[in-house]
C-alpha cells in the first residue's frame, strides 16, 4: 500500500521551546534551520490568544516549488516527500518566491537553495526526523495520512494559509475547548 507521509502538530502540547528548530539546524549543514517555530496572536471571543507551532516544509500534494523551479531540481517521491537536488540548483530563488510557506531556504555562502527533506534518510532507517525525535512533549509527529482518521485533525489553524493552492501534508490535532490555547489577555479586563 502506497504511503502519504506528512506532519501532525499537536497545538495543545507545543511549548515553544524551539528544540525542533535547533535539532534541524544542528543536524543539517545549512545557514538557517529548515524547521522553525511560528508564533501568532489572534482575537477570539474577546480574548487575545497566543498560538505556537513547529513549521517547515509541508511536502504538499501540489508543490509550488516543483512548478516554479526552472532547473527541475525538485521532485516528489511516491510517499509524498518533496525532495530537492541541490546539484541541479542555480540559486535563482524562484522556489522561494513560489512557496507560500517559506520552506525553501537560500544559503548565501553556497549560492543555492535547499529545504526540509523530512529527514528521508532517517525514515529509511526507521528513525524519526530530528525535529520529531527531539521534541520533549511529542508535539510533532510524522504520520501516514492513509492510516489516520482525518476527522480527528484539522487542515487549518491560525496563520496557516494557502492550503487550497498546494494542499500541504500537515494536520493539526484538534483540541478540546478546555486545553485550546493559552489565554494571554482578557479584553474585558481592561
Amino acid at each position: 500500500m502506497e504511503q502519504r507521509l506528512g506532519f501532525v502538530v499537536d497545538l495543545a502540547k507545543c511549548l515553544g521551546c524551539r528544540s525542533c528548530e535547533w535539532a534541524c539546524y544542528n543536524n543539517h549543514s545549512w545557514e538557517t534551520p529548515f524547521r522553525y517555530l511560528r508564533e501568532f496572536y489572534q482575537q477570539d471571543k474577546g480574548k487575545l490568544i497566543y498560538l505556537k507551532y513547529s513549521y517547515g516544509c509541508n511536502h504538499c500534494e501540489e508543490p509550488e516549488c516543483i512548478k516554479a523551479c526552472p532547473e527541475k531540481s525538485y521532485y516528489k517521491k511516491q510517499n509524498g516527500i518533496v525532495l530537492h537536488d541541490i546539484t541541479k540548483c542555480s540559486g535563482c530563488g524562484d522556489c522561494i518566491r513560489a512557496c507560500p510557506f517559506g520552506a525553501p531556504q537560500y544559503n548565501s555562502s553556497l549560492g543555492i537553495v535547499d529545504k526540509c527533506d523530512l529527514c528521508v534518510s532517517r525514515l529509511e532507517q526507521d528513525l524519526d526526523p530530528y525535529c520529531v525525535e527531539i521534541c520533549p512533549v511529542n508535539a510533532i509527529k510524522v504520520v501516514d495520512f492513509k492510516k489516520i482518521r482525518e476527522e480527528n485533525f484539522s487542515k487549518e489553524c491560525v496563520g496557516f494559509t494557502s492550503i487550497e493552492l498546494t494542499r500541504p501534508a500537515i494536520r493539526f490535532k484538534k483540541m478540546d475547548s478546555q486545553r485550546q490555547i493559552l489565554i494571554i489577555k482578557d479584553k474585558e479586563a481592561r
